[in-house]
């Protein structure tokens, strides 16, 4: 059965003597007799009956009485009521509420009934657009527009007046089930347009869209955290939106995967719109910084290192609630939240932020595990974060040693400082998935160690960056034992150090990405693969001149390595690659080395810690291959 909400408006004692006009009124509520006073409750269906309860208190709806706009009337046809405590309605402005309207109408007839009108939300026309931002329960609750009508004879104003509403839109849910193997969620859009709600909490992703005949066919687009962008159709047994209708469907994310395995539509059922993003403020809608647990827990926020200002210009709030300044000299007792206390916020007002040396700025007092979201730059300047200038604000060492942390914030900047995000997420050991990062042209240091020691960190984000600074990179994932993959990295110029160490220990990569640069700098391979047991295959080195250390101990201690192409002309001189193949292939059953040329094997050999003996040509299971030939 469908969801109805009911209102009753019973007319006070009243003289039916005609409203001509304007001027006949009285202008205060409680004193006219012509006022509706009305008695609001909503209807709760099940499937065989009906009965009705109060709304709530502070609930609001809008009612006009149609008939009385017709004749040109422009005051008391049109207010908005407030529902209080006992389910009562009393306008909420004492000076605006509706009347009925009697006496003759534009025809010189007598007038025998009223049409009404009624609208939730309050502040909405029957013929509103559809809002696309319906990124929070609040904003969810915006899209519901519900309308009533009715029209009564003049003789049954002292039997109220029944209005039944019914929605004029139609509900999307999803049931959503995220993959490990999955990143997290940077952007979700629904049939192309919609910001839906994500209730984080329950796990649901709900939109409100308008009825068609001819949906659109993409149903949902998700973004991932590592930049990849997924989308699924809507299924083909479904051939319109039809309103008041509700449509829920399991949906599953996972990488390089968005599938739907059920779909069941019902007529709308009303339920409380409960939870929020966690990424949003229920206020205004601000992304600001926000830490969640299941239990209680403990946020101290401190300056160390080499910071370069006070901490005058940041406040928390928890539980929603007011906002506190934070003390020049940071948070140093732990300040309570999570469980039933609700997630602390954190917003600031400083555009240079954090130095590069911070030994530990966030800090939590126990093991709880901690999820953060929101717009890192809400730190920066909150009011307005989504144009302020990124190009001076450093978050180094911001979640330095937060082994409770399980996920990051948005790092949505694609102007960065140098040493920018420096050791940002260093020994973070609880963190399985790194924040997009979509900044094409990097600085010196800003990436430098911001992964390190990530130990659960499943998937890398995409780097597209394709104009580099030294030691942009370097570090990048060091120790991230459970990194299976690498992102693509599409630069062809290289800066000195740049790719030095990025995925040094990451023991189960099994893969590395292409590296298509012809033109190297100094060190700038060095250590980038060192100890990845589980790659048995080397991206092709295909530069023809390489430069002081560049491939020095690239491979060391890459010990099921199996497959080798270096195209280098000139390996003569003395540690451009040093040990670059040091321990590297001992366990794989069969090596093969490509190289421009015998002259290069020559010289590899004739060098000291360039060619170990499994790599050369009389070894067991060794294989060189010339280009030239």
């Amino acid at each position: 059965m469908k969801k109805t909400t009911t209102y009753w408006l019973i007319a006070a004692t009243m003289t039916l003597a005609g409203c001509a006009s304007d001027n006949d009124l009285a202008n205060n509520y409680d004193g006219d007799g012509e006022a509706v006073n009305i008695t609001a409750t909503r209807s709760a269906s099940t499937i065989t009956t009906s009965t009705s309860t109060p709304l709530a208190e502070g609930e609001t709806f809008r009612l006009i009485n149609s008939t009385r706009q017709a004749l040109g009337r422009t005051t008391k046809c049109d207010a908005v009521y407030v529902v209080d405590a006992n389910g009562k309605a009393a306008p909420q402005n004492a000076s605006n509420y509706v009347v009925w309207q009697t006496g003759i109408d534009i025809y010189g007839k007598q007038i025998t009934e009223n049409e009404f009108l009624a609208i939730i939300p309050a502040d909405k026309d029957a013929d509103s657009p559809l809002p696309t931002d319906q990124s929070s329960a609040d904003k969810l609750k915006a899209a519901d527009l519900q309308t009533a009508s009715t029209t009564l004879p003049i003789t049954s104003v002292a039997e109220g007046i029944d209005l039944t509403f019914a929605h004029q839109n139609a509900k999307l849910t999803f049931n959503v089930s995220l993959n490990d193997d999955a990143s997290g969620i940077t952007s979700i859009k629904v049939f192309n347009s919609i910001v839906p709600y994500f209730n984080t909490t329950a796990n649901t992703i709900e939109a409100i869209v308008t009825p068609t005949a001819s949906p659109v066919s993409s149903l949902i687009a998700i973004t991932l955290a590592d930049g990849e962008q997924l989308n699924v159709d809507l299924p083909l047994n479904i051939t319109a939106i039809e309103k008041g209708k509700q449509y829920i469907f399991s949906l599953t994310i996972g990488h390089n995967a968005l599938t739907i395995s059920s779909v069941s539509v019902s007529d709308w059922q009303n339920t409380t719109i409960s939870g929020k993003n966690e990424a949003w403020s229920e206020e205004d809608g601000t992304e600001y910084v926000t830490f969640t647990a299941d239990s209680e827990q403990g946020f101290t926020f401190v300056k160390s290192g080499e910071y370069s200002g006070d901490l005058t210009g940041f406040e928390y709030s928890v539980g929603n609630g007011a906002w506190i300044h934070i003390p020049i000299e940071g948070l140093t007792e732990p300040v309570k939240f999570g469980g039933t206390l609700g997630s602390l916020r954190l917003r600031g007002k400083s555009l240079y932020l954090f130095g590069t040396n911070c030994a530990r700025t966030v800090k939590f007092s126990n093991n709880t595990p901690v999820a953060c979201s929101g717009d890192i730059r809400t730190l920066i300047d909150y009011t307005q974060y989504k144009t302020v200038d990124t190009g001076s604000a450093k978050f180094g060492f911001l979640f330095n040693g937060c082994t409770q942390l399980t996920t990051a914030p948005m790092l949505p900047a694609t102007k960065l400082a140098d040493n920018c995000y420096e050791g940002m997420f260093n020994g973070c050991t609880a963190l399985t998935n790194a924040p997009a990062l979509p900044a094409t042209e990097l600085t010196e240091r800003c990436y430098y160690s911001m992964f390190y020691g990530c130990t659960a960190l499943k998937s890398a984000p995409a780097l597209p960056a394709e104009q580099l600074a030294k030691w942009c990179y370097y570090s990048m994932f060091y120790g991230c034992t459970a990194l299976k993959s690498a992102p693509a990295l599409p630069a062809t110029e290289l800066a000195d150090n740049c790719y030095r160490g990025m995925f040094n220990g990451c023991t189960a990569l099994k893969s590395a990405p292409t590296l298509p640069a012809e033109k190297l700098a100094l060190f700038c391979y060095n250590n980038m693969f060192n100890g990845c047991t589980a790659l048995t295959q080397a991206p092709e080195l295909k530069a023809s001149t390489i430069k002081t250390s560049c491939y020095s101990f690239m491979f060391d201690g890459c010990s099921n390595l199996s497959s080798v192409t270096m195209l280098a002309e000139d390996v003569s001189v003395k540690n451009y690659l040093m040990q670059w193949l040091e321990n590297a292939g001992t366990s794989a059953q069969s090596r093969t080395l490509k190289l421009k040329n015998s002259d290069v094997y020559n010289a590899l050999k004739s060098q000291s810690n360039y060619l170990p003996d499994n790599w050369k040509s009389d070894a067991s299971g060794t294989t060189i291959i010339y280009e030239d030939n």
